[in-house]
């Protein structure tokens, strides 16, 4: 029986999906700036013959660029939570009521990224992935990390009892991938497999945001690698679509005021989350994979 069981007893679960549109830039504009933004960087990388570390510069680009996408979410944001009837509104008030102290700390700390939170040179949220995967960690990361996990894990059981994800709702993430693991989905979607997402999965509600944390992704990549020719890599885009009565989730930026949301409408999905991918879409620039959670 979970620790938190006689907290939320009385509650009544309510199954949601979040609608969200963003009212202050066109999802279809951000898209093809980033995308054409990106298309520059690899037409400037292969004219000039440039040097991987060239790749610093781009990286304030892009990140100036999801700068702009997330402000325009954050001021929508405010907007939405200041609507009483807003799905944004009931979530802040529940996750007010419901979440404080270690599981407070423990789902703020995964969105963390400020290089004095880092311990032993990782990030929490790689530490708390780590945990989660099995990887080395040193005696202080592995009792801070577990701390952490089991807030998380905590909070999870204590968000579900008030409140879960209906199926139909549609969230996005973005990653880069190999094209050992592009082939590994091709032929998932050929033999009707399904695959396994390992950690805690983070997601968005927009797209460009996706998109944004892609490029980003495969930008550090870069620099990061000198056989980019002998191991091929894209930034690819997941269109995720929930399949599952009452799928557990966690939205971080409900802890915090409205107007330090960090804007990029985060989604964590709990635990392993088990996929059925159905599509790919080979888009200019990158990949687009479309699949859906079973659990």
């Amino acid at each position: 029986m979970n620790e938190y069981a006689p907290v939320v007893s009385s509650l009544r679960c309510q199954a949601m999906i979040i609608d969200y549109k963003n009212e202050l830039i066109h999802q279809h504009t951000a898209l093809k700036t980033i995308i054409f933004s990106f298309k520059r960087f690899i037409e400037n990388l292969n004219e000039f013959n440039s040097e991987i570390e060239d790749g610093a510069g781009y990286l304030s680009t892009i990140q100036t660029i999801l700068g702009c996408i997330a402000s325009s979410h954050k001021l929508d944001h405010i907007r939405l939570c200041c609507d009483e009837k807003s799905k944004q509104n009931f979530l802040n008030d529940s996750y007010g009521l419901l979440i404080s102290g270690k599981l407070k700390e423990s789902v703020s700390v995964y969105q963390t990224a400020h290089k004095s939170s880092m311990v032993d040179g990782l990030k929490p949220y790689q530490i708390i992935n780590g945990i989660s995967s099995g990887i080395a960690l040193t005696e202080t990361q592995n009792k801070k990390g577990t701390a952490w996990v089991k807030g998380i894990q905590d909070a999870f059981y204590v968000i579900g009892q008030k409140v879960n994800l209906q199926v139909g709702q549609r969230l996005y993430r973005g990653a880069t991938l190999s094209k050992t693991q592009l082939n590994d989905f091709r032929a998932a979607i050929t033999n009707g497999q399904k695959k396994d997402l390992s950690g805690f999965i983070s997601t968005s509600l927009s797209e460009s945001i996706a998109l944004c944390f892609a490029i980003l992704s495969y930008v550090r990549w870069l620099e990061n690698t000198d056989i980019e020719i002998d191991n091929p890599h894209i930034p690819v885009v997941f269109e995720l679509t929930n399949r599952k009565e009452s799928l557990n989730f966690l939205m971080p930026d409900a802890l915090r005021l409205p107007h330090r949301s960090q804007g990029q409408m985060e989604v964590l999905l709990q635990g392993t989350t088990q996929i059925k991918p159905t599509y790919i879409d080979y888009q200019e620039g990158f990949i687009k994979i479309y699949a859906d959670i079973l659990n």
